[in-house]
């Protein structure tokens, strides 16, 4: 999960925040490509721009594009649910987890 203050702006316009996600999963290299010789790439990443109010989850190619969804709803439930009623509550995320 990486949370940001607010997307690149570039010429004063904000990047597309599924651009950014894309940008910073291939430059991070998330996931590995292969497991035991096979193609793989299934990482995961959530990245939520807190002043922009958006969030993209960005998922490897490996994910069958039928998962879209499943993944979602996991991601959503287990790291984002979570961290927004923290935020609710004023309680930073780094000092209750």
């Amino acid at each position: 999960m990486v949370t940001i203050r607010r997307l690149p702006r570039p010429k004063g316009k904000a990047l597309p925040i599924a651009t950014f996600a894309r940008r910073l999963f291939d430059t991070w290299e998330i996931g590995i490509p292969t497991l035991r010789g096979q193609p793989w790439n299934t990482g995961i990443l959530l990245l939520v721009a807190e002043g922009d109010r958006k969030a993209r989850i960005e998922l490897g190619a490996g994910w069958k594009r039928d998962k879209d969804a499943v993944c979602g709803k996991i991601v959503v439930t287990t790291s984002m649910q979570p961290v927004a009623q923290l935020a609710t509550t004023g309680t930073s995320a780094a000092r209750s987890a």
